[in-house]
């Protein structure tokens, strides 16, 4: 379906896609080729019932709650994207920080900050930290995000991105080039 649709033979495709849900109907992978085909040709109504498909097949599988959420996202439906992200939270600690990142793009800053100090992976943690520096920064409490950034840099010398946050957060705040 894929190469049909790429050379530009569109019902082609579809019906391969189409095929394959047929010949496993479980198979969440299939729901999703065919929720991307619709969704590429711009079947919005096409791509969510085929999304919630692939959910209706495996209700925890993360792709489908993942590209659930991101439908909903770019039809500009939030609201029917959390219980998603909500999902992927308890599912893994990129999960969390997927609805962190989700709360802080719709405003939710102190929902997001909740999700992420509550992060107890190790790895997580310290991308949660670089998040917390950046939702400080935006709060106008630029001493506070700084901090964290000096900590990131104390634990991790070397660490290019806590380097590259504290230099976002020295030119967002007073416009040192140094």
């Amino acid at each position: 379906g894929a190469v049909q649709l790429a050379g530009g033979s569109s019902e082609k495709a579809r019906t391969s896609f189409e095929k394959a849900v047929e010949l496993n109907p479980t198979s969440v992978e299939a729901w999703l080729a065919l929720a991307n085909y619709d969704w590429a040709v711009n079947d919005h109504s096409g791509a969510e019932r085929e999304l919630k498909a692939a959910l209706a097949a495996d209700p925890q599988n993360s792709l489908a709650h993942r590209a659930l959420a991101l439908f909903y996202l770019s039809d500009r439906r939030p609201l029917e994207a959390e219980p998603h992200f909500k999902i992927l939270a308890a599912q893994s600690p990129e999960g969390a920080l997927a609805l962190a990142d989700f709360y802080t793009g719709i405003g939710r800053q102190d929902a997001a900050l909740t999700v992420l100090n509550n992060i107890q992976d190790k790895k997580a943690q310290r991308d949660a930290r670089l998040r917390i520096a950046g939702i400080e920064q935006t709060r106008g409490r630029q001493a506070e995000a700084l901090a964290i950034a000096d900590g990131l840099i104390k634990d991790k010398p070397k660490d290019p991105e806590a380097h590259m946050l504290k230099a976002r957060l020295l030119l967002a705040g007073n416009g040192d080039l140094d």
